[in-house]
């Protein structure tokens, strides 16, 4: 099984070998990350609003996941890849940083 599959990665391009690194590595990245953050989010969440809202913030989450989803598929066409990588790193660093610098003063973004 293990020489099926370096016989099919040998004939991959080498954007198509980069495109896999990529997705790898940010599912590797985002699974960190999703792993760290999602305690302190949920407890910092469940403190300032109750745990009546936290399935709320469950319901929200889905048809954020597809939209989400939605405009990756959209543009990857367009723009390719790597600009789309980048462009969703990007606005997830963005909106990280936006809510760490204002959750104190508006504790409502948390949602």
């Amino acid at each position: 099984m293990l020489e099926f599959i370096k016989k099919k990665f040998n004939f991959l391009s080498r954007n198509e070998k980069l495109f896999i690194f990529f997705i790898a590595s940010s599912v590797f990245f985002f699974s960190c990350e999703y792993a760290i953050v999602r305690p302190a989010a949920t407890s910092i969440l469940i403190s300032n609003f109750t745990s009546k809202i936290y399935p709320y913030c469950w319901i929200f989450g889905l048809p954020l996941n597809f939209l989400i989803v939605f405009l990756y598929n959209k543009f990857l066409p367009k723009i390719g890849f790597l600009k789309t990588f980048f462009i969703f790193s990007l606005l997830i660093i963005l909106c990280n940083l936006f809510t760490s610098l204002y959750v104190l003063k508006y504790p409502f973004i948390i949602i």
